[in-house]
C-alpha cells in the first residue's frame, strides 16, 4: 500500500491555515472587546463628569438661596450656607438643603481621601443614584416613575480651608468638592471637581 505525499502535504497545509485564521480572529475578537470596553468606561466617565458637575451647581445653588431668602446684609451670618460645618454631604437636582453622610476626611478632600470615602463608607444615607430615563434625571427618591438603579455615588465634600478673623467663625473660602465613584470593568473610579465660593457679598 503506498501513502499519497501530496494528499497528506495538502492536509498539513489545511491545518496550517486554519490555524492562521484562528488566531488573526481572536486578535480581532480581543482587539473588539477591548474597545467595546474602553468605550463603556469612556461614557460612564463622561456621565460621572456630567453628575459631578451638576453637584457643584446644586450646592451653588443652595448657596445663593440661602443669601437671597435671608436678606440683603451680611454675608457670614444670615446665609444658610454659613450653618454647615465642614462635612461630607449628599444632594439632589432640586435639592434645596445638604444632607450629611459619612464622615469628613482627616486629611481634608485629597484624592486619595476622597477614593478612600467611597471605598469604606458604610453609612446607610450613602446610597446609588437612579435614573429616570423618561425625564433623564438622576435622583434618590423619584416617586410616581420608572427608575434603575446606577452604579454611580456622589458625594458633596464642604471645607474652609482659609478661616480668618474678619467675623467670629467666619471662612474667606469655602472649599467645594463634588465627587462621583463608581465600578466597572477594570476597577474602581473616581471623578472629583473643585470650585471655591469666595465672600463677593462682603457686608458695607
Amino acid at each position: 500500500m503506498k501513502w499519497d505525499l501530496r494528499k497528506g502535504e495538502m492536509m498539513v497545509e489545511l491545518l496550517i491555515s486554519i490555524s492562521i485564521v484562528v488566531v488573526s480572529l481572536l486578535g480581532i475578537f480581543t482587539l473588539l472587546n477591548r474597545a467595546l470596553g474602553l468605550n463603556r468606561v469612556n461614557a460612564e466617565q463622561y456621565v460621572a463628569s456630567y453628575l459631578a458637575s451638576e453637584g457643584i451647581e446644586v450646592t451653588k445653588n443652595i448657596f445663593d438661596r440661602g443669601f437671597y431668602t435671608a436678606g440683603a446684609g451680611d454675608f457670614y451670618s444670615q446665609t444658610d450656607f454659613q450653618n454647615y460645618a465642614p462635612g461630607v454631604y449628599q444632594v439632589e437636582f432640586d435639592s434645596k438643603t445638604l444632607t450629611p453622610v459619612c464622615s469628613f476626611p482627616p486629611s481634608g478632600p485629597t484624592e486619595g481621601a476622597v477614593r478612600s470615602l467611597f471605598e469604606n463608607c458604610s453609612d446607610a444615607g450613602f446610597k446609588f443614584l437612579e435614573f429616570d430615563a423618561g425625564n433623564g434625571l438622576y435622583s434618590y427618591n423619584l416617586s410616581g416613575v420608572t427608575v434603575a438603579p446606577t452604579k454611580f455615588k456622589r458625594l458633596i465634600i464642604v471645607d474652609a480651608p482659609n478661616e480668618f478673623a474678619f467675623s467670629p467663625g467666619a471662612a474667606l473660602d469655602f472649599r467645594i468638592t463634588s465627587a462621583v465613584g463608581w465600578k466597572s470593568r477594570g476597577g474602581s473610579f473616581v471623578v472629583q471637581l473643585q470650585d471655591h465660593f469666595l465672600p463677593w457679598r462682603i457686608p458695607q
